[in-house]
């Protein structure tokens, strides 16, 4: 026979290999309506507190900022004067 429907001594692998199958599709069965349902929860979760997270924008102008400040460091001491 083929290599699926070969005999081993310990039984057909080809049964190993449906019920590995039928095991993987219960499974499957089980997970997708839990997944679906989790999947929901966090886009309801991102629809009503998403807004509290900053955005690109934020993003962006505390990146732009951040180097501002530390090029108007340099210039703030600029004119001190120290006396050894």
């Amino acid at each position: 026979g083929n290599a699926m429907g070969s005999t081993r001594a310990g039984g057909s692998t080809s049964t190993a290999f449906g019920r590995s199958m039928r095991d993987s599709a219960r499974t499957a069965e089980h997970i997708a309506p839990k997944l679906v349902d989790v999947l929901a929860k966090a886009a309801e979760t991102l629809d009503t507190y998403g807004h509290l997270w900053p955005d690109d924008d934020d993003w962006i102008r505390a990146a732009i900022d951040s180097v501002f400040c530390e090029a108007e460091e340099p210039l703030r001491n600029l004119g001190t004067v120290t006396s050894a």
